[in-house]
Order: structure tokens, then sequence, then C-alpha cells
């Protein structure tokens, strides 16, 4: 009997990519940690609210008509109104025709309140109309 040679049989195996090495990591140099500056504190949070309107220029007259109070700007003098003599709150009588306070809006029966953000309350009436006269005349004419 003759010998048979057998031939092993070579298997051929889709040869593995080698693996991938990890990109290099750089790393950054630590730095010393700086002394923190004392930053001024945050702002305080924004009420939700208008901002305040700017108010014009003049005398700030505060009225009460019909029961609500009116806040009024007179730009000169004179005032050009007649308020009731002698009696509290004082109270207009005449708005001159074309003067500043008709230009403001000034109405007859208007109640004076505040002038200038002062309270005209629990004042006689000449006290009422000096606060009136002592403001008025830091007006321009």
């Amino acid at each position: 009997p003759s010998a048979k040679t057998i031939e092993p049989e070579v298997v051929q195996t889709k040869a593995q990519d080698p693996p991938k090495p990890a990109p290099a990591k750089v790393e950054e140099p630590v730095k010393a940690a700086e002394p923190k500056k004392e930053s001024p504190p945050p702002p305080a949070p924004a009420l939700e609210q208008p901002p305040p309107a700017k108010q014009p220029p003049g005398l700030k007259l505060t009225f009460e008509d019909g029961g609500k109070d009116v806040d009024l700007f007179i730009a000169k003098k004179p005032l050009a109104l007649k308020l009731k003599t002698g009696t509290t709150p004082l109270t207009v009588t005449a708005v001159d025709k074309g003067g500043a306070s008709e230009a403001a809006g000034v109405k007859v029966g208007m109640k004076l309140k505040a002038v200038a953000g002062i309270s005209l309350e629990g004042k006689t009436f000449q006290q009422g109309l000096d606060v009136v006269k002592q403001n008025v005349d830091m007006l321009d004419a």
C-alpha cells in the first residue's frame, strides 16, 4: 500500500487590526491657586416693577380731585390761581386762563394736599400758604 500524504488544510483567517493606541493625554500644567480678589456682592435681584416714571420739570403739587390724588407739575411762576382764603384744606377757587396752573391741569375745586412732597395736612391756612410761596419762589418766572 502506498502511503498517502496528508497535507494540512490551511485556513486563512482575516488578520485583525492591531489595537489602536489610546490618544495621548495632554496634561495641562496645574496652576497655583491665586488669591481671590474680593468681588462686590452681586446686585440684588430686580423687583418686577416698572422703573419709576421720570418726573417732569417744575414744582410738584399734589391735589385731591374727585377723591383721587393727582400730581401736577407747575413749570414757572406765577401760579396764576386763587385759593379760598382762611380755610383748610387749601381749595382752588379760580384758575387764570393761559397761566401756569391751567397749563398743568389745575381745576377749580381741587384741594391742595402737598407741595414738593411736603404735606399740608394739619397746617393752618397761613402755614400752608407759606409752604406754597416758599416753593413757588424757586421757580423761574
